[in-house]
């Protein structure tokens, strides 16, 4: 679940930034997980977008039973750079985890990388498999799917 942040919210991008330097070990403080993690926590709960999907990762590393929604936060957050340096292979392994667990968003979003020719180092392939996930994210009812297809008349 994410919660909308206000656009001034110093609060939360302080907590944020500290909970990075311990996360990192940066600005004279020691590295430490548990301090970091309590940090993005707080500012997560501000609505810190960047903060929640460090939330997620966190979600996804102390859980057994993970789930598509968790994968997709990690694929896009690897994907645009979130809070990590941006990384197609990674975004792949997380939305491919996502898709296989029939999540119609990833599907979209991977159909829009593929397109966009984001993943042309990962899959050689990419514009027919992108075609073809757009279509199954349509088949789904994903409504950005439906409108992509509709809007280049490729039902």
């Amino acid at each position: 679940m994410i919660i909308e942040a206000s656009d001034s919210d110093v609060i939360a991008d302080e907590q944020f930034r500290i909970g990075m330097s311990y996360y990192k070990g940066d600005h004279m403080l020691p590295k430490d997980m548990d301090k970091a993690l309590s940090y993005f926590r707080k500012a997560a709960e501000r609505g810190h977008a960047v903060a929640q999907l460090f939330m997620v990762m966190e979600t996804i590393h102390d859980s057994d039973d993970h789930n598509e929604e968790a994968y997709y936060g990690l694929a896009v957050m690897y994907y645009q750079g979130l809070g990590v340096e941006r990384d197609m292979k990674k975004a792949w392994e997380y939305l491919e985890k996502s898709i296989n667990k029939g999540d119609a968003e990833s599907r979209y979003l991977f159909a829009w990388m593929c397109l966009n020719n984001d993943m042309q180092e990962i899959l050689p392939d990419k514009v027919l498999r992108g075609m073809s996930y757009m279509e199954q994210a349509a088949m789904d009812n994903y409504e950005p799917a439906l409108d992509f297809l509709n809007s280049n008349k490729l039902k």
